[in-house]
C-alpha cells in the first residue's frame, strides 16, 4: 500500500486542520470578537459540529479514505454557506474579515480536494484496496 500523499491534499489537510482547530479553541475558550453575542447560536453550534466533524475527516483524507474527502467537502460547502452572509451582514469589520477568512479558506480547500492529483491519490489508493 502507498503512502505517498500528492502536495495538494497534505496542504488541504493541514489548513483544515489548522482552521478548525482555531475556531473550536476560539469558541471555547471565549476569544470572539466586540459584538459576537449578536452572531446566532445555530452559526455557533454549527461551528461546534463542522469543527469536530472536520477533525474526523482530516484524519479520514490522512488515510486517504474516499468518505473523508466527500465528508471534508460537504462540510466545507456547509461552513462556506454559513459564513457567507457574514460577509455583508456583520455588525463589525472584525467579524466580517472573520467571515472572509471562513469562507476563504472553505474554498481552498474544497479546490485542493478537486485537483486532479488529489482526485488520482484517492483513485489509486481505492484500486490498491481493491
Amino acid at each position: 500500500m502507498s503512502t505517498a500523499r500528492p502536495w495538494t491534499l497534505v496542504a488541504a489537510i493541514t489548513l483544515l486542520i489548522y482552521t478548525q482547530l482555531r475556531d473550536l479553541l476560539t469558541f471555547v475558550l471565549g476569544g470572539l470578537p466586540g459584538a459576537a453575542e449578536i452572531i446566532p447560536p445555530v452559526v455557533i453550534f454549527l461551528a461546534y459540529v463542522i469543527g469536530l466533524l472536520s477533525i474526523v475527516a482530516s484524519y479520514g483524507l490522512w488515510t486517504m479514505r474516499r468518505w473523508a474527502m466527500i465528508l471534508t467537502i460537504v462540510l466545507m460547502s456547509i461552513g462556506l454557506l454559513s459564513a457567507a452572509p457574514g460577509l455583508t451582514a456583520a455588525p463589525t469589520r472584525e467579524l466580517q474579515v472573520a467571515a472572509l477568512i471562513g469562507v476563504v479558506s472553505s474554498l481552498v480547500i474544497i479546490i485542493l480536494l478537486l485537483l486532479p492529483a488529489s482526485r488520482q491519490a484517492f483513485r489509486s489508493q481505492q484500486t490498491q484496496l481493491a
